[in-house]
């Protein structure tokens, strides 16, 4: 009993781990000639391996695409998942989570302009159960993000002419249109002064109509996933 499930576990690794190597080699072929471009034999070929086999473990390339749409939320969502885990204030966690979401886009510009291919990375266009599961982990982390908006204008260090959720909208909007400015190979201003442009949008009027915000906060340091 013990070594069939010794032999279970290590083909479930053996499987992860060319299932890995396969979507690894995808994300590559992809982000450097286009998803159009591309046939299942290319990124076999590029993995090293037979086309029969990459339909061992995919049946199609979108489903491919998928897992790749998937890997990345998966970690943009760790990262910002360690930022609410900091013990900052809220306005730095606020500000830690746009660094982050900024840095993720402008580091892997390749692969959001692959997931910006015409609708394919909306959520409408992955599995039920995986739509359902990314779903849900960033209404989790939407909700989280919400309560800092709600605490920072309590602190002050918000302005408190709007409500949280409008303003948490605001930001969304915002992070959505660097995104396509990302996939459309725009140039952007420097991580930094990004970051001052768009908090100087929310910093406005915490104090009060017509009295100073608070000054600009420390050089931050970048969070890294437990």
């Amino acid at each position: 009993m013990k070594l069939n499930k010794r032999s279970s576990s290590f083909r479930q690794l053996r499987h992860d781990a060319t299932a890995r190597i396969l979507v690894d080699a995808a994300e590559a072929i992809l982000v450097r000639q286009g998803f159009d471009r591309v046939t299942m034999r290319d990124i076999a070929a590029q993995a090293g391996c037979a086309t029969g086999t990459i339909y061992l473990y995919f049946k199609t390339k979108q489903q491919v695409l998928d897992v790749i749409t998937e890997r990345h939320s998966d970690a943009l969502l760790q990262r910002l998942d360690a930022v609410l885990a900091l013990p900052e204030r809220p306005l730095e966690k606020l500000r830690q989570i746009t660094c982050e979401v900024i840095a993720y886009f402008t580091r892997n510009r390749g692969v959001i302009q692959l997931l910006r291919t015409g609708d394919r990375m909306e959520l409408s266009t992955l599995p039920d159960a995986l739509q359902e599961s990314v779903k849900q982990r960033w209404d989790e982390f939407l909700a989280a993000e919400l309560e800092l908006f709600r605490a920072a204008q309590k602190q002050g260090e918000l302005r408190r002419d709007f409500p949280p959720e409008q303003i948490q909208q605001v930001l969304y909007l915002l992070m959505m249109g660097l995104r396509d400015e990302v996939a459309n190979h725009a140039p952007l201003p420097a991580e930094e002064e990004l970051d001052r442009m768009i908090w100087g949008l929310f910093l406005g009027g915490a104090a009060g109509p017509g009295k100073k915000t608070r000054s600009k906060p420390k050089r931050r340091t970048r969070a890294k996933p437990s």
